[in-house]
């Protein structure tokens, strides 16, 4: 910073201000900014302050808020109005990395040096602190002197400036001035230096497997084109992998994707046989250093084939026709229709979202085929689809269609309303399939009747989605005929 600019900022002078708009004479607004009113302007004008006073409100008190330019930027949010502000960290875990401490006519603002550094760096600024420090006994204006100091070796300039007594006793002592936080040149985010995990890939140059790193800028694309491993080569892992991210709340599962609360996301699909993950090398690339030796630590070399409809959609670039039963259910029950009895809208099934487990988006496939998972899922499944019927309004039906039995419970009661809308083949055909699932689930965790777990938990699994998505959608679609609609 040049000398002039140090002796400018010397005289600086702040008024609590912020972002906000003025009206003309003429009725043309314009748009203010914090440091409009700030001095000097001609330096300071276009600066961007960490933290914001302004007044609210009405209020007598002034707020102290994160500037959201910087907040949104670095992903930061306050939680609760405590202000305490927060952001994920790379393991998709709630860190404090500002906060706002009152005590008292003082107020301290706190930033973490590695959120300051990181914002310094992707804005190409530096910081400037501004300190005014004095101790005051009885000022006396006639008789003081003042002093620059210029630190520049720690970029600290302020003025010393002393007032005296006509005695030459000192009433008042001052240090006022700034300090320069400069960019650091070697700042690093998390992703600047990763060391790229080798994996065992399926080479679809030569069609065997390999040893390669993940490393983009050692695989082939359509823009590097050179003789490596095409980025969009496979590696397979055991599915035990999915372990970790099942029913966690910090991440979501789909039918392609695995998420760390927006930190990172992963593609993915099930092979052929739904024994194996695939997951594309150059996809491997894009996670955090731990989770790729995370992934790392269950590669193994293919026994399995990429499923067809994953070929159709990525390799060849058509669309795939074929409906996943398990979207179709998802989507199914997001969209349940209502019943009406007279003006009145009744549901006789919701989605009821009592914590994690009940949550649309936490039924998956299973695909560690093991007893302790079809017991899981076969749970999961059943509380967000059989547990969801209401009964007492299915009995508001029921007795509309004059077959209401106290004795009856939901699934019954309502196949007996079917039977009489329609038959009783409709009415199987819609509620067998449940009343099997509901079998299922008081039967897990133990052998019940001489039965045994499925030999094929996968397929018997996916069978059963298949089941649920059929009995629900034939049921939506019978209630959007209006035949379970009263007046």
């Amino acid at each position: 910073m040049e000398n002039d600019f140090v002796e400018e900022l010397l005289d600086w002078d702040f008024r609590v201000s912020s972002y906000g708009y003025s009206v003309s004479s003429n009725g043309e607004y314009k748009l203010s900014n914090p440091c409009d009113s700030y001095s000097p302007r001609k330096i300071l004008k276009d600066a961007t302050p960490l933290f914001l006073e302004r007044n609210a409100l009405n209020d007598t008190k002034s707020l102290i808020e994160l500037n959201q330019k910087i907040s949104h930027r670095l992903g930061i949010a306050e939680l609760n109005n405590k202000n305490q502000f927060y952001k994920m960290d790379e393991y998709g875990d709630i860190m404090e990395v500002a906060s706002i401490i009152k005590k008292g006519d003082l107020t301290l603002c706190l930033l973490d040096k590695k959120e300051l550094d990181k914002y310094l760096h992707i804005s190409n600024s530096v910081l400037v602190r501004f300190f005014d420090i004095y101790i005051l006994d009885k000022a006396n204006p006639w008789n003081s002197s003042e002093e620059i100091i210029r630190l520049d070796d720690k970029d600290i300039y302020y003025k010393n400036i002393v007032q005296h007594s006509n005695d030459n006793m000192i009433t008042l002592k001052e240090i006022r001035g700034f300090q320069i936080i400069n960019l650091i040149s070697e700042f690093k985010d998390n992703y600047d230096e990763i060391n790229y995990q080798e994996f065992k890939v399926l080479d679809l140059r030569l069609g065997n497997v390999v040893t390669n790193s993940c490393d983009p800028s050692k695989l082939s694309n359509i823009v590097n084109k050179f003789d490596g491993v095409p980025e969009i080569s496979p590696v397979f892992f055991r599915t035990e992998v999915f372990n970790k991210y099942n029913d966690s709340e910090k991440y979501d599962i789909n039918n392609r994707y695995i998420e760390c609360k927006g930190i990172w996301s992963l593609r993915y699909s099930m092979s052929d046989d739904k024994t194996q993950v695939i997951v594309y090398i150059g996809d491997l690339g894009k996670l955090p250093e731990f989770e790729q030796i995370y992934w790392k630590s269950f590669n193994v070399e293919p026994k399995s084939n990429i499923a067809e409809h994953i070929f159709k959609t990525d390799f060849l670039g058509e669309w795939d026709d074929v409906l996943d039963p398990l979207i179709s259910l998802k989507q199914c029950l997001s969209d349940f229709p209502s019943c009406y009895i007279g003006e009145v809208e009744i549901k006789i099934w919701v989605e009821k979202n009592k914590g994690n487990i009940r949550k649309l988006g936490n039924l998956h496939y299973i695909k560690h085929p093991t007893k302790e998972k079809w017991d899981f899922e076969v749970k999961k499944l059943h509380q967000m689809v059989v547990e969801g019927f209401c009964g007492k309004n299915i009995n508001k039906i029921a007795k509309n269609l004059d077959c209401y039995d106290e004795k009856l419970k939901s699934l019954k009661q309502l196949k007996k309303c079917i039977i009489k809308l329609y038959d009783e083949n409709t009415a199987n055909v819609i509620i067998d399939p449940l009343l099997k699932l509901n079998d299922d689930r008081n039967s897990s965790g133990h052998a019940k009747n001489g039965e045994i777990y499925p030999k094929d938990v996968i397929q018997e699994y996916n069978a059963k989605i298949k089941a649920c998505f059929l009995s629900m959608k034939w049921l939506s679609d019978k209630i959007n005929e209006g035949k379970f609609n009263f007046k």
